[in-house]
């Protein structure tokens, strides 16, 4: 029987050999593969190895025999199974290393994948056979990898803890539900850490879908799993300002009901009402910069910095008077203002960020806590110069007018003005009476 041509092999199976050809032989005729990758130790003093099973000549049992109801057969497993020349090989892994097998196999699936003959096919990988490292390692490495890739197991009645009765041995797919589920899980509290929500929702739906199908997965993983999947889609949103898509997961989901995000639930609410949102959006928008400086996107966190400076000179201004610095109303302020400016301000339309904060300086008494905070010389500096100064590196940002990224330096720099000047003297001047916390970076509590 000649070797299968490469696009006609659909099933690859890989088995861990040990001193008992029977269990590999019944493997093999149970799924009859296209392909076979023989896991074996070889000779080491005077031990043969598992190897002599597959390669010969088979050594005889030791007497008496371990299975007296079955003759010995000198034939190696190839020559009983049937199996075509060219359609198997022999793969070399030690005996008492489960890493070492792990990383082998590892490398053997991976390349078994990337070869067109089996991309498409089926892979069964045995642990039946070998020591109890040969078939650690081979399991590790196959959950999880993908979805073609399955093990299974050679079982049947026992009589003992030491082998099945003869003539009772079948082939099973052994589920790895939980096994896989909890390594996802590990993976997505890693993503988490990373604020990486969509990245761990992305991760977790398939293995959320499976749980849903799986008869023997703990139902309280299943619910973890769930559980999880909604909190990084609910959080995702989260990060990129969909509030609104926030609540209503958190809504959908019951998620308010879990230690974890219990605290999120009422600002959560007002961050989703426009009406109710501020000041507490400009806390959140914080913490979101925080988030894309943690990740390394130095810009994206000096943009949001930028964005919330102005945005809270804003607020200050249409909470306290009434203006709207995108619609401007000159008549309803120019007579308060310094009388060299008034005819420039007379026809404005719109004031930008460092315009809006002269505005408020301008309109609140001088002993106003935010104004002294921001117009006192200090030895350092004066805060607004230094604030023009962070200004200028967003300015020649690529994500403003320039090309010079703003790297983590440039960070520090604003995150240092942020905490000093914003977060600790306006920040408590805008009367929110509600906290926030940053976005929860551990899947612990979601029971």
């Amino acid at each position: 029987m000649p070797a299968p041509d490469a696009a006609q092999v659909r099933t690859v199976l890989l088995c861990t050999v040990g001193g008992s050809p029977d269990p590999i032989v019944k493997a093999i005729e149970a799924r009859r593969p296209d392909r076979v990758v023989f896991l074996c130790t070889g000779p080491s003093g005077t031990n043969p190895g598992s190897r002599v099973q597959v390669e010969g000549p088979v050594p005889a049992p030791p007497t008496p025999p371990p299975r007296p109801d079955r003759p010995h057969d000198p034939r190696p497993i190839p020559e009983r199974a049937g199996l075509a020349p060219g359609s198997w090989e022999v793969v070399e892994v030690p005996a008492d290393d489960p890493d070492t097998v792990f990383w082998r196999c590892r490398q053997l699936l991976r390349r078994l994948r990337a070869e067109r003959a089996t991309r498409e096919a089926r892979v069964w990988v045995d642990y039946t056979g070998g020591t109890k490292s040969m078939t650690a390692g081979l399991l590790a490495a196959a959950i999880g990898l993908d979805d073609a890739t399955r093990p299974q197991l050679v079982t049947g009645e026992r009589a003992d803890l030491v082998q099945v009765r003869g003539g009772t041995e079948r082939t099973v797919e052994v589920p790895v539900d939980a096994m896989l589920a909890d390594r996802v899980l590990a993976q997505a509290e890693a993503l988490w850490g990373r604020y990486a929500y969509a990245a761990a929702a992305a991760l977790l739906e398939p293995v959320a879908k499976s749980l849903a199908i799986a008869e023997g997965a703990p139902a309280d993983l299943r619910e973890l799993v769930s559980r999880a999947l909604r909190a990084s889609e609910l959080l995702a949103a989260w990060d990129r300002l969909d509030h609104a898509g926030a609540l209503q997961l958190l809504r959908e989901h019951r998620l308010a009901s879990t230690t974890l995000l219990r605290p999120y639930d009422h600002p959560l609410r007002k961050l989703a009402a426009p009406d109710r949102r501020m000041p507490l959006l400009l806390l959140d928008l914080w913490h979101n910069a925080l988030r894309r400086a943690a990740t390394g996107a130095f810009d994206d966190a000096v943009a949001r910095c930028y964005r919330l400076v102005e945005a809270t000179a804003q607020h200050l201004l249409a909470s306290r008077f009434g203006i709207d610095t995108g619609r401007l109303e000159p008549s309803r302020f120019v007579e308060r203002l310094p009388e060299r400016e008034r005819p420039a301000w007379s026809t404005r339309k719109v004031a930008g960020l460092l315009d809006a904060w002269r505005l408020f300086f301008w309109l609140v008494p001088e002993d106003d806590p935010i104004r002294h905070a921001l117009r006192a010389e200090r030895p350092d500096g004066n805060p607004m110069a230094q604030l023009q100064a962070w200004l200028e590196t967003r300015n020649y940002s690529l994500f403003a007018h320039g090309f010079a990224p703003v790297g983590r330096d440039g960070f520090e720099e604003v995150r240092r003005w942020m905490e000093r000047f914003w977060l600790d003297a306006i920040w408590p001047q805008l009367g929110s009476k509600e906290g926030l916390a940053q976005l929860p970076t551990s899947l612990s509590g979601l029971t």
